[in-house]
């Protein structure tokens, strides 16, 4: 007897729960009726409303002496702005320095990062465009297991901004994008994988940022961009590997 064949498959259809949840969860283009700033204040950090157990007793902790390790002062001093350029010009060694200790194969088979069933299905992408490394708006992979950049393609200004809703990322130094190989957790965690993938892409970025700050760079994680004009730029299928973060270097 021939093997079904998989219709939906063969046109890069959603099949699976997560791939369909992912799908329908992808950024569309925006439309607001109101101001952007007003927007801003509405939903703001200054707004949350503090969730608190008050008929329940209240141990105040004083708090600790500010330490003078350098993992202390990179969480204190990290800030995520897009407004402030960074005080460092983003060198090749510098990249490596921050590639290596945020995402690099730091001991064999480990990363300084946990990952589910130690499956590690996030890549690593970055899009130079004020780097040393071309003077174009350039695409490159970081190949993990070599330690090593893999230069891809050219990329036009204008598809670029099209990918993201704040227009101010186009002034960066460098855009660090990550994208997950579902099958890599999901063929082990099911749909279960696609919370655990999030997870690490967040476990990923901290150590970035962190150690963005520790070198001076001005750092800022972007959920503001739409899926399938990325997953276009990198030549990605969006359903078996999609982009799912991104980060900004200033």
């Amino acid at each position: 007897m021939s093997k079904k064949i998989d219709v939906n498959k063969l046109l890069l259809l959603p099949t699976e729960k997560y791939e369909i949840f992912h799908k329908l969860s992808n950024n569309r283009v925006l439309n607001l009726n109101q101001d952007t700033d007003q927007l801003k204040s509405k939903y703001s950090s200054k707004n949350i409303i503090y969730k608190s157990y008050f008929r329940f007793e209240n141990i105040k902790l004083k708090k600790p002496n500010v330490q003078k390790n350098n993992l202390i002062k990179a969480i204190i001093n990290r800030k995520s702005n897009l407004d402030k350029p960074s005080k460092e010009k983003l060198t090749l060694s510098k990249i490596s320095y921050l590639l290596y200790y945020s995402v690099g194969l730091i001991k064999e088979f480990k990363r300084p990062y946990p990952s589910a069933g130690g499956l590690y299905p996030i890549e690593i992408y970055l899009i130079s465009q004020k780097t040393e490394f071309d003077k174009k708006i350039r695409l490159f992979h970081y190949y993990v297991k070599d330690h090593s950049l893999e230069k891809l393609w050219q990329i036009p200004k204008k598809d670029l901004k099209s990918c993201f809703i704040q227009s101010k990322i186009i002034d960066s130094q460098l855009i660090i994008l990550l994208t997950a190989v579902f099958k890599r957790s999901s063929k082990k965690y099911g749909n279960r994988s696609y919370r655990y993938i999030h997870l690490e892409a967040g476990h990923l970025s901290q150590n970035i940022l962190l150690i963005s700050t520790s070198l001076k760079l001005s750092a800022c994680p972007i959920g503001g961009f739409y899926e399938d004009k990325i997953n276009r730029l990198l030549d990605l299928d969006g359903i078996n590997e999609s982009v799912i973060y991104s980060i900004v270097i200033k």
